[in-house]
């Protein structure tokens, strides 16, 4: 993997996190950057910046990120490269899968590193909805 995953509270603290590192992904959870608890209390738009100044690849299923106007113009302006899921509601196994399947492509984005850049992970494609 070309560089490094970071996965957003939405994605939860464990199981996607331990699937996606049993398939070799490296990654960083929100949780275990900021704490368990502090982290639920970090601003998004807080998260966004830092962990894209560490060319970390941001994952999440809040689609709000997308499309609340701060959120939106933090992403812009930290220049980050984000992957969402169209909904919150898929299971970290339907999470997994979407990014097994996405994974080559995820890897080609992330070496390119054209950004700012959003994503929304479909279940057969992805589609690029920033800018």
């Amino acid at each position: 993997m070309v560089g490094e995953l970071f996965l957003d509270r939405s994605l939860g603290r464990k199981r996607l996190a331990a699937a996606l590192r049993a398939d070799g992904w490296s990654l960083a959870t929100l949780s275990e950057v900021y704490g368990a608890h502090a982290g639920q209390h970090v601003p998004d738009v807080s998260w966004i910046a830092e962990q894209t100044s560490l060319r970390r690849v941001l994952v999440t299923s809040d689609a709000n990120i997308l499309s609340d106007p701060i959120e939106r113009q933090a992403l812009i302006d930290a220049e980050a490269l984000l992957f969402c899921f169209p909904t919150a509601q898929l299971t970290s196994a339907e999470q997994h899968a979407r990014l097994t399947t996405h994974r080559g492509h995820i890897e080609r984005l992330a070496k390119a590193w054209d950004v700012p850049g959003a994503y929304v992970l479909y279940g057969s494609r992805i589609s690029r909805v920033l800018p």
